[in-house]
């Protein structure tokens, strides 16, 4: 997850858009292994029923964030300031 951080904040204070590929595959390959690996972390301490319930209450979080993303991402489009409103959301999702 620091790896992941990183890179999301150098992408948010990148310049060059060529660049921008870059940042963004690392971005990809470095959130890929999360969720495999929180199911992972999780399963050291929990037994087999409570692995299901707390992997569903896991999975069931991804959704509501995921409706709740674009309600965060209009409003933070909404400032105005130096950088790029992208580059806010970037900035501001790292916090």
């Amino acid at each position: 997850m620091l790896c992941w951080g990183i890179f999301t904040i150098a992408h948010a204070f990148d310049s060059i858009s060529r660049h921008a590929y870059w940042p963004l595959t690392m971005i990809g390959l470095f959130e890929a292994g999360f969720y495999p690996n929180a199911c992972f972390y999780i399963s050291t301490f929990y037994t087999r029923y409570d692995l299901a319930i707390r992997v569903g209450l896991f999975y069931g979080m991804y959704a509501t964030t995921g409706a709740f993303s674009g309600t965060i991402a209009y409003g933070v489009f909404h400032i105005h300031g130096t950088l790029y409103d992208w580059q806010y959301l970037f900035i501001i999702g790292m916090s």
